[in-house]
Parts: C-alpha cells; sequence; structure tokens
C-alpha cells in the first residue's frame, strides 16, 4: 500500500476548499428559525453559537441535529461595539449545507450558506468581521 491515506469516506482523501472568504473561529450567539409553519408563532427555532462565520456562510454549534433542506432565518447576535452601546441582531436567509456530529465539540455542527441579508445585515456584519481581522492583526 502507498503513503496515501485510505479514502473509506467514499469522497477524495483530501478535500477541495470551497470558501470565497476565510472565516474567524467566532463564538456568537444564534438562533435558526424554520420556515415550515406559516404561522411565525409555532416555527421552531433552535439555538446555539457559531464556530466560525465570514460574509458567505457559518458554521452553528448545536445541541441536536436539526438539518433542514428548506431555507431557514438565521439572527446573530453581534456584541456592541462600546459598553452601553445595544446589541446588533443580523438576519439572514441561509441554506444548510451540511450536519455532522463534532466530537471536538461534543455536540453537532450545521454548515449554512446565508441567500440573502434583512436591510443593512450584510453591511454590519461586513464592517464587524473587518473590526474583528484588525484586532486579530489579519488583513
Amino acid at each position: 500500500m502507498s503513503g496515501e491515506a485510505a479514502d473509506v469516506g467514499g469522497g477524495s482523501a483530501k478535500k477541495e476548499e470551497r470558501r470565497q472568504e476565510p472565516r474567524l473561529p467566532l463564538q456568537l450567539k444564534v438562533a435558526i428559525v424554520y420556515h415550515e409553519h406559516a404561522d411565525a408563532a409555532t416555527r421552531p427555532s433552535y439555538h446555539g453559537q457559531t464556530n466560525d462565520i465570514s460574509l458567505h456562510g457559518l458554521s452553528v454549534l448545536v445541541p441536536d441535529n436539526v438539518f433542514n433542506h428548506g431555507e431557514v432565518t438565521v439572527l446573530l447576535a453581534i456584541p456592541p461595539a462600546r459598553v452601553g452601546d445595544p446589541q446588533k441582531i443580523i438576519e439572514a436567509t441561509a441554506k444548510m449545507v451540511y450536519t455532522v456530529f463534532s466530537s471536538e465539540h461534543d455536540t453537532f455542527r450545521i454548515g449554512l450558506t446565508f441567500s440573502k441579508f434583512k436591510g443593512d445585515a450584510r453591511g454590519l456584519l461586513k464592517a464587524f468581521i473587518t473590526e474583528c481581522n484588525v484586532l486579530l492583526n489579519r488583513s
């Protein structure tokens, strides 16, 4: 046998990186709301925290396997820039791409890609990511 890694999962031994931008390893509060029910009061929702995030998507840690084939609403809590400032909530529609059990975190990790943002949410997220990159000395 050669020195290459064995492929036991049906895919290639080394996956190609498809992300358009690097993700930041930030832990932010997040809620995922399903669009299954017409009545907003009866829509299922799940709470977790981000594992990482970019302008194009995020991965979320949640206690249960909550994968959904349709679109969901993501509510992301951005911490205030200064003490006393109000917390901002970013609202976006996203599509779930994958769900896996993460033994590293002992919970499920869900990958989502953003499809549209509500209002100026994309601008808020971009400014927040830029500020975090500066604080982490990234460009």
